[in-house]
């Protein structure tokens, strides 16, 4: 399996422990790829208790989108690739939503 690469808003990349700067009351859309064979489950956690807020089987890519972002928003992020057998993949970084 390889590594999560992570790309939002269609054409910014983000790498890990990066630190991505987004305005309030903006959409933000997050495109989380990992290739594996078989297709491994990905999964995207928000914060310290690691929360899963969305998750996708059968397919290489997870995608979501926070419509209008919060201050509430600002936190550390997790896309993780998981498959039975193999060792997980996991890329964390951080959204910082600059208040209004």
């Amino acid at each position: 399996m390889d590594e999560p690469q992570l790309v939002y808003n269609e054409n910014s990349p983000i790498y890990t422990s990066q630190e991505v700067q987004v305005e309030e009351m903006t959409s933000f859309h997050l495109y989380c790829h990992v290739n594996g064979n078989p297709n491994p489950t990905i999964r995207l956690r928000r914060g310290v208790n690691a929360n899963v807020i969305a998750e996708t089987n059968g397919t290489k890519w997870l995608n979501h989108t926070i419509n209008s972002l919060q201050c509430s928003d600002t936190d550390e992020y997790t896309c993780s690739g998981d498959s039975t057998g193999l060792p997980s993949k996991k890329i964390v970084f951080r959204i910082n939503v600059i208040c209004k």
